[in-house]
């Protein structure tokens, strides 16, 4: 049985720090997107903190994983960037919403492999069977050939 990117994301943030007297801004703007605390997102946003955190999971993209769509939300109204791996993430989940929003950036490169994964978020949807995803991605431009 194949591991979803959720399953081995989680094991990987399990293993970073969380010890509030050594984190730093991004880390804790970080944990609180996972956490779904929506308020000491706002807060931190509201005192300059990168809404793209410091580390090599975003805030945007846990509080993606963790399914804490407020949070999402406060990040994405404060600036986040709908970065590679949030859109593999997004297209793993099903999230058309996130999608959309990432293919605003006429900059972002849908073909693209998401650093997390090595893969595209094209791939990534076919082998979460995400038809809608698929359709998307295929008709703003992804292609199968990479």
């Amino acid at each position: 049985m194949q591991a979803g990117i959720k399953q081995i994301i989680l094991v990987g943030i399990g293993f970073l720090s969380f010890n509030a007297l050594a984190m730093d801004p991004g880390e804790e703007l970080q944990e609180a997107a996972y956490e779904g605390e929506t308020l000491l997102v706002e807060q931190l946003l509201s005192t300059g903190t990168d809404p793209d955190g410091s580390t090599v999971f975003s805030p945007l993209y846990c509080a993606l994983l963790n399914d804490q769509d407020n949070a999402v939300e406060k990040l994405l109204d404060g600036g986040a960037t709908i970065d590679h791996n949030v859109f593999g993430l997004a297209a793993e989940l099903g999230r058309i919403d996130i999608l959309e929003r990432g293919l605003q950036n006429p900059e972002f490169d849908i073909n693209f492999p998401a650093p997390l994964t090595f893969t595209t978020a094209l791939k990534i949807a076919k082998l979460y069977k995400q038809e809608e995803v698929q359709n998307l991605l295929i008709d703003n431009g992804a292609t199968e050939d990479l």
